[in-house]
């Protein structure tokens, strides 16, 4: 009884529980949100939604920088060494580096937004010119959301970023509840929207943060005085493998369904891959109140040089998460016929082999949740990237051929089998290199 006290005292359980709570929030809203939007579509609008904002993400270049995992990690040390300075001047080069990318991409997105689609997808969008441009605002629009949640991450203040988080999903169901009934180009507004609200509310989470005692935490005054003063250029290097690692997992979601619309005329190919990747997403959700906390968590254990505990922690985080995964997934594939057949209807049991799929995926990447995190606290993001690289590069043939052959399932097999794969070297490399150097 007197271990299980000390884990519940500690504030990783604590944040994690927190975190995890909102989690589970999160994925009510995000399976209310995803019902509303097939029902309403149908599954070739809802295919085109899908890929829309797969443009989107390919475009998002702010991950260019880190996405925040870099300035997360940076903030979490600095902190934890007393580096008050450093703290806010991290902050501040992430604020200046969104919004200067959000300026350049929103004003790309509006001239050309349209033509890179058909570029992409080598078919026209009818009807789906002003969505095609108006999407890219959500970058610039989101930019005080995101270093809301860079900052509250950072600090470990798992209860405040657990609120704004879900506070936007709740925004977001809410206006794309009034506005889906005008199609794909009522659920962008929407999306825009419920984007634009929760930054204007990351705004105020922050000023409340140090009303009520956290000092530690920038004024948003300073914050944005520190803009003027920083350079972009600072950590460039650590930062941009950082964002190549984290672009390329965002790359590698996202290509099969980039894939599927161009290798496929119906659209709800597209759609019924979106759906598959989306509910397995929802099974990861249950793991991610652990993973938000991981970076802050590990790299204060590197701001005070303890690399022992740092080491014996990542052991533990990943055979506890893997085994977790099997359990939770076998249970899932157990009910995946029925669950579908209840909340989508018959029309979408395609869908139900694709989850089998990609079933696969998502027990390795539930083993691997700590590896991306130990790869950057440990200065080796370099290699993670050139694994995600070669294998997708090497990869690529079969995946052509999988996808015109069985189309949104030969994606889920590719898909599934390369992160898989790719999974399984990290944690070779990883556990190798513990028990050769374990001190």
């Amino acid at each position: 009884m007197r271990p299980i006290r000390e884990i519940i005292r500690r504030k990783l359980f604590k944040d994690t529980v927190a975190v995890q709570a909102g989690t589970f929030a999160s994925i009510v809203l995000t399976l209310v949100t995803s019902i509303v939007l097939v029902r309403t579509l149908g599954s070739g609008n809802y295919g085109t939604y899908a890929l829309i904002f797969a443009v989107l993400n390919i475009v998002d270049v702010t991950r260019l920088l880190g996405a925040g995992e870099a300035f997360v990690s940076r903030i979490a040390e600095a902190n934890a060494g007393g580096r008050s300075d450093d703290v806010c001047e991290t902050i501040s080069r992430y604020l200046k580096t969104v919004l200067l990318l959000g300026v350049a991409i929103g004003a790309i997105g509006i001239v050309a937004g349209p033509a890179l689609a058909r570029l992409i997808y080598d078919k026209p969008f009818a009807g789906m010119d002003m969505a095609l441009r108006t999407v890219f605002l959500t970058i610039l629009l989101g930019a005080f959301m995101k270093l809301a949640l860079v900052v509250l991450r950072g600090f470990r203040m798992m209860r405040h970023y657990t609120a704004l988080n879900v506070g936007h999903l709740v925004l977001r169901l809410a206006f794309i509840s009034l506005f889906v009934r005008w199609g794909v180009p009522g659920v962008v507004a929407a999306n825009l929207l419920a984007t634009a609200g929760s930054s204007a509310v990351g705004i105020l989470v922050l000023r409340q943060v140090r009303r009520n005692g956290e000092k530690s935490v920038p004024a948003i005054g300073d914050i944005l005085a520190g803009m003027f003063r920083t350079r972009v250029r600072k950590h460039l290097g650590f930062a941009l493998f950082v964002s190549m690692d984290r672009q390329a997992s965002v790359l590698l979601a996202q290509i099969p369904l980039i894939l599927v619309g161009r290798l496929v005329q119906d659209n709800a190919a597209a759609g019924h891959y979106r759906l598959g990747m989306n509910i397995v997403a929802t099974l990861w959700a249950g793991f991610l109140g652990f993973s938000k906390n991981l970076l802050p968590y590990l790299s204060e254990f590197k701001g005070r040089n303890d690399f022992r505990t740092l080491k014996d922690r990542f052991l533990k985080i990943t055979l506890y998460s893997g085994i977790m995964a099997i359990i939770v997934g076998g249970a899932f594939c157990a009910i995946a016929r029925y669950a579908i057949g209840f909340f989508y209807g018959e029309d979408w049991m395609p869908v139900v082999p694709i989850i089998y799929v990609l079933m696969g995926r998502y027990v390795f990447i539930s083993f691997g949740i700590a590896t991306g995190h130990f790869y950057i606290v440990s200065n080796r993001v370099k290699f993670a990237v050139s694994i995600k690289v070669l294998f997708f590069l090497a990869s690529l043939a079969p995946a052509i051929i999988l996808i015109k052959s069985w189309e949104a399932f030969g994606a889920a097999v590719w898909h599934s089998c390369l992160i898989s794969a790719v999974m399984a070297v990290y944690l070779f490399d990883i556990i190798h290199r513990i028990r050769k150097h374990p001190h």
